[in-house]
């Protein structure tokens, strides 16, 4: 898993695979989910992490690696609602 910060479009975006994405399922207006044709998620994108997003919906919705939903928990215990880093920069797991 690789977590990265867009400072200036203010995105976040939480690699899992690198898939050839056949749909990107918007969860809301600024969280998207990229899926393979197989289900495999490859990613999500949240526009304006800071915000309340639905990070819990998207682990119920969507079969995620055991460690990595875990990982995403422990970022954020709110189910997404507040970015973990003072300092946004990438991460990797």
């Amino acid at each position: 898993m690789r977590i990265d910060y867009d400072t200036e479009a203010q995105a976040l975006d939480i690699a899992f695979a690198d898939v050839s994405v056949a749909q990107t399922i918007e969860i809301d207006s600024g969280t998207l989910v990229d899926v393979a044709a197989d289900g495999t998620v490859g990613g999500i994108e949240v526009i304006n992490p800071g915000r309340s997003w639905p990070l819990h919906e998207i682990l119920e919705r969507f079969e995620i690696d055991p460690d990595a939903s875990a990982m995403l928990e422990a970022l954020w215990p709110q189910g997404g609602a507040q970015f973990a880093f003072a300092q946004p920069t990438a991460a990797v797991a």
